[in-house]
């Protein structure tokens, strides 16, 4: 395979050209996401943060809402980086137990005709008074991660801009109409009871 393929770029990814049909793709790690539910509010925890490849005419700073997430960038499983990822990102301790794996562990291709990435993805339930920490800026290595909570109800009304969190949120909202059966009194600390006991 090595002689069939060329590297064009090696840095944070790796860009690679196959020299039959000139076919690029991204090389990269894969990655873990995960959407946070508080249990004790009823909003789901997003964070916000600059990101340079979404720098627009429409969004000057790149400025993004998004689900907890991180790359494979360490040898660990994915619940440990799932758990490393929430405390980093918006300070939160979270219990193993309390973290619900989807897609039965199998990672998902955001965009297989490019990227080599592969993300796991989860839901947690934590319990929290958000006004601790609430002002406070998070991430390591230069990042500027703030948390925002949206209430579980107005989900349905959120513009998303990143596919994993709108996928994630997506699924949540489905788990709640389905096992709350249209009782608008289902909750996700009811939803926590159900998926994870």
């Amino acid at each position: 395979m090595s002689g069939q393929v060329t590297t064009v770029y090696d840095g944070f990814c790796k860009v690679e050209k196959r020299l039959v049909d000139k076919h690029e793709l991204v090389r990269t790690t894969d990655a873990a996401a995960v959407l946070v539910c508080n249990t004790r509010t009823n909003n789901v925890i997003f964070i916000t943060q600059d990101r340079f490849p979404m720098i627009r005419d429409d969004n000057p700073n790149g400025t993004v809402t998004e689900v907890v997430a991180g790359r494979f960038d360490r040898p660990v499983s994915l619940v440990d980086l799932l758990i490393l990822e929430v405390y980093e990102e918006i300070g939160i301790q979270l219990n193993p137990r309390n973290l619900v794996i989807l897609n039965d562990a199998q990672p998902l291709a955001p965009s297989p005709g490019i990227l080599t990435e592969r993300i796991g993805v989860a839901v947690c339930f934590v319990g929290f008074d958000e006004s601790d920490g609430a002002d406070k800026t998070y991430g390591v290595d230069g990042e500027k991660i703030k948390r925002v909570s949206v209430p579980v109800r107005q989900l349905d009304r959120m513009i998303y801009s990143d596919l994993k969190t709108w996928g994630l949120a997506q699924y949540l909202q489905r788990m709640l109409a389905t096992l709350g059966r249209g009782d608008p009194e289902f909750d996700l600390a009811r939803l926590k009871t159900e998926l994870v006991g």
